[in-house]
């Protein structure tokens, strides 16, 4: 996934020392389909404490995160390159010119990665027998009665696009089951796709 920003998305190039502009857009490349993986924990037993987060970037034995992200910044230089957008660039500040070899471009996206937006599977849903799965495939909280969990955390994996209409879709579903209104043949569906 490519983000387009009509004006700097600068706040993590900037820390780290790259000029930024009151003119200006960006492209920013996303890995969605992640292979690193992060942990959250909680810091103590007080419900306040924020949760201890370590999402692990880059940090999958085979480089997927690493060759994504290559293969993206490549990507947005080549849009840049493009007639329609050509005429409306005087640079490129970030990662910038000099920073050609894959080496260069990796310390780059290394310094000034983020979490963009779209946290997830942090509470995945799955099948009963998965030990990963903090949902059973009813959303509900397995272990506790009467608790379901309906946002982005519950997916197991990111889609491949802007989650916002799968948040909506499984909140939908989500109603209909807390109604009743699920049938035998969406419950099936149901069953079949937790034993995937």
């Amino acid at each position: 996934m490519m983000h387009y920003g009509s004006v700097p998305f600068d706040m993590n190039t900037l820390r780290w020392g790259y000029p930024t502009t009151d003119n200006g857009f960006c492209l920013t490349p996303n890995v969605t389909q992640g292979r690193s993986r992060g942990t959250v924990r909680l810091r103590s037993r007080d419900f306040r404490d924020r949760a201890k987060v370590d999402p692990r970037y880059f940090t999958d034995s085979e480089g997927h995160d690493d060759r994504v992200m290559l293969s993206g910044v490549r990507l947005a230089r080549t849009i840049a390159e493009q007639k329609a957008l050509r005429g409306w660039i005087a640079r490129e500040l970030a990662p910038g010119p000099d920073a050609v070899t894959d080496e260069e471009i990796l310390d780059y996206i290394h310094k000034t990665h983020n979490t963009v937006y779209h946290p997830a599977g942090t509470a995945r849903m799955g099948g009963v027998d998965d030990p990963m799965a903090v949902l059973d495939p009813e959303l509900r909280v397995k272990g506790v009665r009467g608790l379901r969990v309906v946002d982005a955390s519950a997916m197991p994996k990111l889609p491949h696009v802007n989650p916002n209409i799968t948040v909506m879709t499984m909140a939908e579903r989500c109603a209909d089951l807390l109604r009743g209104r699920v049938g035998a043949g969406l419950q099936s569906t149901v069953s079949t796709l937790s034993e995937v």
